[in-house]
Parts: structure tokens; sequence; C-alpha cells
């Protein structure tokens, strides 16, 4: 089973905090992937925009590199952060 991990902030100054840091998401979901999925042969596939605005999906290559995945059944669950 593939698994999406997607990360995203919009401004350095996003980064710069603990809470929205691109790390911090990562381990956010990968605690989340590890404790749902515990046992299950998965492949976790990242996916991440930095510095890209949530206005719309224009300026966001990875969530339209995301999308062609799942839309091509590559990838069966799509995780990420608040």
């Amino acid at each position: 089973m593939n698994v999406a991990m997607y990360t995203r902030v919009s401004t350095t100054a996003q980064e710069d905090t603990q809470e929205g840091s691109l790390t911090n998401q990562e381990q956010i979901i990968n605690d989340f992937i590890s404790y749902k999925f515990k046992g299950k042969d998965i492949k976790i596939i990242k996916f991440q925009d930095a510095e890209k605005s949530a206005k719309d999906i224009t300026g966001r290559p990875e969530l339209k590199r995301l999308i062609q995945y799942v839309e091509k059944d590559k990838i069966q669950i799509v995780v990420v952060s608040d």
C-alpha cells in the first residue's frame, strides 16, 4: 500500500516556527502513519511544497503531482498535518 505524505508552508516565517515547520509536520505525519499502519506493508511517498501559498493550486507543483498519483492509483491513502 502506498501512503502519501503532503507537507507545505506558505512562508519562511512559518517554516521558522516549531509548530508549522516542515520538519514538525513530517514528524506528526510519520507518528500517525506508524501508529495507524503498524505491522502493515506500506511505502511512504513524500510530497512537499515549501513557501507555497494555499490560495490556489497553480503555485503548488507537488500538490499537482500528488493528485496525478492519486488519479493513476499510485497512492491509496493521503496524510496531511493540520
